[in-house]
């Protein structure tokens, strides 16, 4: 079943409706919300129905004989449709935001997508993916965090510290690293459909565009001197040359060839590291971590510059149904 979101063709900050054919019917849903045991639940409901006819194309159905837009067929030509995901489906640790609202703006009753979020974020939002595993990879974050805190009390983190190196650096470096790698390894075998027995770095780069890692950015709000930080900006993949981010290469160095390449445990590659993991965890899960504020808190500050297309967001389930996970296969 394929599932169609309207829009006006220059507006692409609010989506009117959503609408599903089943034979020669036409459904439009709408998204509602509850409170469950302290949580927001969204859940997905029939709102109206109408024909449509062999040949007919789902927007000249939609301006002759839905409800509201039928009253403004000189309107037609300034919408378009188009594609969205399935009703109920998400992607096992890949982040998505929910399709939260689809009312319409032009008729006088619409309200924006961060209006809503505004309006209703008094309670967390329930999301499908597991909260077992963000709880344990905050875990793991949270005591790199105290590490790398504990460094900070003998190497102030300033600009001109960055490029000290040191045996306690080394070990931060790793361990961000075997848990990084670990972080990218699980979302790989749950979506790659012929994974590799032993996947390298690289083979997970598929990721960096589909968690957009490159598009975060971490700041230390405790230490405003510093630069901030997107440590997958410089992971590319070429046809003539392949660039891990400096980082990885320190990592490898250091453990591959520690005399030559000790000089690379560098306070600048272990804060890079920890805000590699930490952006990872968001770009699985979102703002949806318990216990991220009392753990990280005001340590890191992650932002990005992500705009998610409608295509890109998901839909939650009718009220009957359940979520569907969904690889993504790359």
């Amino acid at each position: 079943m394929n599932f169609y979101g309207l829009k006006q063709s220059d507006n692409n900050d609010q989506l009117e409706k959503i609408y599903f054919k089943k034979n020669n019917l036409v459904y439009s849903i709408k998204i509602l919300q509850e409170t469950i045991d302290n949580e927001i639940h969204w859940y997905s409901q029939i709102d109206d129905e109408f024909n449509i006819l062999e040949n007919e194309t789902l927007i000249d159905a939609i301006f002759l004989r839905a409800p509201v837009y039928q009253n403004f067929k000189d309107l037609k030509q300034n919408y378009c449709t188009i594609a969205l995901k399935q009703v109920g489906g998400y992607h096992p640790r890949i982040f998505r935001p929910f399709l939260e609202s689809t009312k319409p703006m032009r008729f006088g009753f619409g309200v924006s997508l961060d209006e809503l979020k505004m309006e209703i974020n008094k309670y967390p939002t329930y999301h499908p993916n597991n909260i077992e595993f963000s709880i344990k990879s905050l875990t793991q974050l949270t005591t790199l965090k105290r590490m790398l805190n504990l460094v900070f009390s003998n190497i102030y983190p300033s600009p001109s510290n960055l490029e000290t190196y040191g045996h306690t650096l080394k070990d931060l470096i790793i361990l961000a690293c075997i848990e990084i790698e670990n972080q990218l390894k699980g979302v790989y075998y749950a979506h790659k459909i012929n994974p590799k027995d032993k996947p390298y770095f690289n083979n997970y780069y598929e990721l960096k565009k589909i968690l957009r890692l490159d598009e975060y950015f971490v700041t230390l709000p405790l230490y405003p001197e510093l630069p901030s930080f997107s440590p997958f900006q410089n992971w590319t993949i070429g046809n003539k040359k392949n660039s891990t981010p400096e980082w990885y290469d320190a990592y490898n160095g250091i453990k591959h060839n520690q005399d030559n390449e000790f000089i690379k445990a560098t306070l600048r590659n272990a804060i890079s590291a920890v805000c590699a993991l930490a952006i990872i965890l968001k770009a699985q899960y979102g703002d949806n971590i318990p216990y991220w504020e009392e753990e990280i808190g005001s340590f890191l500050d992650i932002s990005n510059s992500i705009e998610w297309p409608f295509e890109e967001h998901i839909i939650p389930p009718f009220k009957t149904s359940t979520w569907e996970a969904i690889k993504i296969n790359f």
